[in-house]
């Protein structure tokens, strides 16, 4: 929908629904998002609010808000990357790579959104999902 005073202003907002499901087989070597090729990045957000506004030819603006899964959920594990429980990814001087790593790191070891043989885009449960 566009909204427009007829003079300087105009306004508009949009709504976009995806609806995608995944179904594979293989749970033994499918688990991270990474493993599939559409992972968290190529897959869309469930939900999709769009806004615009400009006045004149002076100022535009535009945000969205998204609804859907999270990268991550309460359900996943986690393995701390500090010495010595870093899974041999971590030198002895605290380093990934040339990453210097604090005590907080984590690496996601197993996704429960990932390792479903049936997957969607669709929240289930409100601890599951994420606003961007």
């Amino acid at each position: 929908m566009k909204w427009n005073d007829e003079e300087d202003f105009s306004f508009s907002i949009g709504l976009d629904a995806s609806f995608e499901n995944y179904i594979h087989t293989n749970n033994e070597d499918f688990f991270l998002p990474q493993h599939w090729i559409r992972g968290f990045e190529e897959r869309k957000p469930f939900l999709k609010l769009k806004l615009d506004a400009a006045i004149d030819d002076d100022f535009y603006t535009y945000c969205d808000l998204q609804y859907g899964m999270g990268r991550v959920t309460k359900n996943d594990q986690f393995v701390t990357l500090n010495y010595p429980n870093g899974m041999g990814y971590v030198t002895e001087d605290g380093y990934v790579g040339s990453y210097k790593v604090d005590d907080g790191s984590h690496m996601l070891l197993w996704s429960n959104q990932y390792s479903k043989t049936f997957a969607t885009n669709v929240p289930a449960a409100s601890a599951l999902f994420d606003f961007v």
